[in-house]
């Protein structure tokens, strides 16, 4: 009786181990220890049409046809973190290079949590607004939050820390996301600290043309209008050519709005003609830090609204990935935001990521076909600011109701998210699916890769995901490069 158990348990065993769901490939995860993943579930949904755009940037990246691949990944709180959208941003980047650390925002100002390697600090007290709250009249926009002060002798640093796989994060160009008009202070950019600022030259810049470039991206990227690009280099119409060098700013006059001051470079955003709530400062060379403060030039100057920072290498070659998630974030507050989409247009995205849905299905009232219109309605908007984008969108993960109960709207939200990809030719990936359906946040918690809330995933759990996506991402694009009739 004893040898039939023995051998009996034996055999159970061999059989949980060959479930496909507790095997995982070398790449992500240590030998004999087991992950709830649904392999066969983790691929990206009609990659072949929805990702072409992106999969083509990609591909004229590795081929020195461009120099940047933009990614913008809006979310909730699954992404305000970093932990699962960093992870992303950085494998991408050691695979296809690194043009950045792309967007930030000083959230230790609006007292709330911060990615880990984003330091700020400030001479003043800033009013605040996260998208999904309404208890200021700060309006929040490109990354989620508003700032706003009504000291013209403000000042504000903010520095990017090492991140744990080595790559180099310092910048020589910073562009601001802020509002405009004659109420806003000029921004000064402080020599020194953390370097001397290089003034633009008064002669004419030129722009080689790169694939996917045109004179709409081309006008939001140097401050002028379709008008003047065409006027400057005497075309007949908007067709411009890659490899084709366009003049993109007047000899005789600076470009950008920026002007030279004793001290440090002041950057006016209430000059006419310069576009609307971005405005872009190159350094002496690479730092790690800015530091910036208000100058007030005029009596109507009362306050400066600030939305964020890009922090990029100008020289770099690679990918530039944004992550923009707020706290509690539903798909309705990105609808509402107007400066959101208008300032979407200047980060000028190849590949827009939809991460959204958990804060949507904790009411009981949640019904799926709603969230689906939603969500067009946000595509809609992504697409009109950005029409060539590609468009993927990610299912929530699996959550709880009240840390116990598995969240029965889960699976319709992911089912609704899926269905839209593919009556729309949009691309999706079904991270509940690959989590293991509803429930499955259960065996996550047990593996140490959910928290207790039943809602976010811890660190590892977040890593998870991002390497997982990584994968998916990779392979989908290895079969956009050995597909016969792309």
């Amino acid at each position: 009786m004893r040898l039939f158990s023995f051998f009996l348990i034996a055999g159970l065993l061999l059989l949980l181990a060959s479930w496909p769901w507790l095997a995982l490939p070398g790449q992500i995860q240590a030998e004999h220890t087991p992950v709830p993943v649904v392999w066969e579930n983790n691929k990206i949904w009609n990659a072949g049409d929805g990702m072409s755009h992106f999969f083509h940037c990609l591909e004229d990246l590795q081929a020195n046809r461009r120099d940047k691949v933009r990614i913008v990944h809006i979310g909730d709180s699954h992404i305000q973190a970093d932990w699962f959208s960093g992870a992303l941003r950085m494998s991408l980047q050691q695979e296809y290079g690194n043009a950045g650390r792309g967007l930030v925002f000083p959230f230790r100002q609006a007292n709330t949590n911060s990615p880990q390697d984003i330091r700020s600090s400030s001479n003043v007290t800033w009013s605040a607004r996260r998208i999904s709250s309404n208890v200021s009249q700060v309006p929040a926009g490109i990354s989620g939050f508003g700032l706003c002060t009504f000291s013209p002798d403000f000042r504000l640093s903010l520095a990017i820390t090492p991140n744990p796989l080595g790559l180099d994060y310092r910048f020589d160009q910073v562009s601001f996301f802020t509002d405009q008009g004659p109420a806003s202070f000029d921004l000064w950019v402080n020599e020194g600290q953390p370097a001397p600022v290089v003034a633009p030259t008064a002669s004419a810049r030129r722009h080689q043309v790169q694939g996917g470039e045109s004179l709409t991206s081309l006008s939001l990227r140097y401050g002028c209008s379709v008008a003047d690009l065409m006027a400057w280099n005497s075309l007949a119409d908007t067709r411009i050519l890659v490899g084709q060098w366009l003049l993109v700013s007047q000899p005789t006059q600076p470009s950008m709005g920026l002007s030279r001051s004793a001290e440090g470079l002041t950057v006016d955003l209430s000059t006419p003609g310069i576009r609307p709530y971005f405005s872009t400062v190159r350094l002496n060379g690479p730092v790690e830090q800015v530091s910036f403060s208000g100058l007030r030039n005029g009596v109507n100057q009362t306050q400066l609204t600030l939305y964020g920072m890009v922090l990029e290498r100008s020289d770099a070659r690679g990918i530039l990935y944004h992550a923009i998630g707020a706290n509690g974030a539903r798909v309705e507050h990105y609808l509402t935001s107007k400066i959101f989409w208008e300032q979407l247009r200047a980060l000028e995205p190849d590949l827009i990521i939809i991460s959204l849905g958990t804060n949507e299905t904790v009411p009981a009232s949640f019904r799926a076909e709603a969230f689906a219109e939603k969500i067009q309605q946000m595509v809609d908007l992504a697409l009109e600011a950005s029409p060539e984008s590609s468009v993927l969108l990610t299912t929530p993960p699996d959550a709880l109701r009240q840390r116990s109960q598995a969240n029965p709207a889960m699976p319709g939200a992911s089912q609704a998210l899926m269905e839209l990809a593919w009556r729309q030719n949009y691309s999706a990936w079904d991270f509940l699916g690959v989590m293991g359906g509803s429930g499955s946040i259960f065996s996550w918690q047990r593996q140490g890769l959910a928290q207790p809330d039943g809602i976010h995933l811890t660190k590892p759990g977040y890593e998870l995901q991002a390497r997982l996506l990584h994968q998916a991402l990779v392979e989908a694009y290895g079969r956009y490069l050995t597909h016969p009739s792309r």
